[in-house]
């Protein structure tokens, strides 16, 4: 890609410099951005990239909305740290396990009596989202359902959610105290997709467990119905219907060439027949993510962005030039690269030789719709030795000036 280079000098005595370049426009347009009309089948939608940490659409995603099966990923989350290094470990239901358990459950249901590994069970809960699956787990892990619910709030606020609160496993609209926002799901979810377990089994197309003691063998299918069994971009993580007020939850993953991508759709209305809108919604925002944005190298390792003032050598001033330590680039909509900003934040006040080739001065960042959007060191090209009679000269200077 053609582009003009900064040319502009970089200042130490400033916090930080704007500095504007040209750059020629790709020749693909970007297509037109999802709008909030097309959001209308749902209370709350955020699309994020993981790869590059940049949240490309918020709808209503501070609103309070119920939460709905949203509240799975917590608990698979929690089932999955907990139980992790333990998933050959041998399971006896009980009664009170499955104790106030409705909704969907495993084919054939649990029943109090088997015996099942952690695995087969985590494989239930969290790939089938099976709700039996889930409380027995639940009781397994943290001693009653009430326990486990606190469990699930406490993790919540250490990830920073604090608008969310839970009073089941589930997240069945028990009362109008249980509620969250997009903005909560999405860093409950981050924490999920980095858990690896949690990733493998909530991606699985289906899974088999192994006979119970009663001889049972059971077969768990993907809730996530976006999940395909052979080459499939959509990984995981929940998906579900709890009722009128709660509405559809879809929450996954999407990985195209380049990038990863977490989808949240929150409050979905449903339907008698057609596609349900929460799964549209998913599908037209990760197709236009996947379509419309890309990365875009603007200046490769050890291409020469600018030029600064190296103090206490004989150097001419602002002569120094300064390059890129890594490639720099940036993940934004085709054809926008000409709308970019970009920011030098100087490491130092003042830049003073001596100083050596490929030493770290400040960083440079590459911002879009007010959003960073990416970010690189910049370090110095050459050596650079003091000038002692240029130190000596500006030494006298400061000391007849501090006198």
């Amino acid at each position: 890609m053609n582009k003009g280079k900064l040319n502009r000098s970089l200042s130490f005595v400033l916090a930080f410099l704007l500095i504007f370049v040209s750059i020629l426009p790709l020749s693909v347009s970007a297509a037109e951005k999802p709008t909030d009309t097309d959001f209308a089948g749902a209370k709350c939608v955020v699309l994020y990239n993981v790869s590059d940490s940049i949240t490309l659409i918020k709808y209503n995603s501070d609103k309070p909305v119920n939460t709905s099966t949203s509240a799975k990923i917590i608990t698979g989350l929690i089932l999955c740290e907990r139980l992790g290094s333990s998933l050959d470990d041998k399971v006896e239901i009980t009664k009170e396990m499955l104790t106030s358990v409705s909704g969907m459950r495993a084919n054939p249901p649990l029943e109090a009596g088997e015996i099942m590994s952690v695995r087969d069970l985590l494989y239930a809960a969290v790939c089938g989202s099976y709700n039996d699956a889930i409380y027995v787990l639940a009781n397994y892990t943290a001693g009653s359902i009430g326990e486990f619910v606190r469990l699930m709030n406490d993790k919540a606020k250490s990830l920073g959610a604090d608008s969310t609160v839970y009073t089941n496993p589930l997240g069945y609209p028990d009362d109008d105290s249980m509620m969250t926002t997009g903005d909560d799901v999405l860093k409950i979810s981050i924490a999920a997709y980095h858990n690896e377990l949690f990733m493998e089994i909530s991606s699985a197309y289906d899974y088999y467990t192994s006979a119970s003691n009663i001889d049972i063998v059971r077969h768990v299918k993907n809730k996530v119905s976006l999940v395909n069994k052979v080459n499939s971009q959509y990984h995981g993580m929940n998906a579900g219907y709890s009722g009128a007020d709660g509405g559809w939850s879809v929450i996954t993953s999407y990985t195209d060439e380049d990038h990863d991508y977490i989808s949240i759709v929150l409050g979905g209305v449903d339907v008698d027949d057609g596609d349900v809108p929460a799964y549209s919604i998913t599908k037209q925002i990760m197709g236009w993510a996947g379509s419309e944005y890309t990365n875009v190298t603007l200046y490769k390792a050890g291409d020469v962005i600018g030029k600064t003032k190296v103090n206490l050598t004989a150097l001419p001033t602002n002569n120094a030039p300064y390059a890129a330590k890594t490639d720099f680039t940036a993940y934004i909509p085709k054809g926008e690269v000409g709308k970019l900003e970009y920011e030098i934040t100087p490491s130092l006040d003042e830049l003073k030789a001596p100083i050596k080739a490929g030493e770290t001065i400040g960083t440079i960042k590459a911002i879009y719709d007010g959003k960073v959007v990416g970010e690189c060191e910049i370090v110095m090209t050459k050596d650079y030795d003091k000038n002692f009679i240029v130190s000596g000269v500006q030494g006298l200077f400061e000391y007849t000036q501090s006198r």
